[in-house]
């Protein structure tokens, strides 16, 4: 009995060995995990004045775009008013004569 219980002591011995390694595995595992994350952080907070830079200047080109459409627009509308303004400047001549040339019924 005694070789037994010594056997099972050294059994305990190994096992709490394995313990121990696998919980120092799981810390060693833990650690480098958090310091990747924490490269990984610093990394993209080291790349978020370039990030911005770039939304900025895509959101500049489209408001770029916007305004040069807007002013395209409003350009041809404006070309349209003035010919309707032509048109209907040139039928209030055309009446304005019509009237004062036409014989009186007097």
């Amino acid at each position: 009995m005694d070789d037994t219980l010594k056997r099972l002591l050294e059994a305990e011995k190994q096992a709490d060995a394995m313990v121990a390694k696998a919980v120092g595995d799981r810390d060693r595992i833990v650690e480098k995990a958090l310091e990747e994350i924490k490269a990984a952080d610093d990394r993209f907070r080291a790349r978020i004045p370039e990030l911005r830079e770039g939304f900025q200047k895509k959101a500049e080109e489209r408001a770029a775009q916007a305004v040069a459409e807007l002013r395209r627009r409003y350009g041809e509308r404006r070309e349209h008013l003035d010919e309707e303004i032509a048109r209907r400047r040139e039928q209030a001549v055309s009446r304005g004569l019509d009237t004062l040339l036409a014989p009186s019924a007097d």
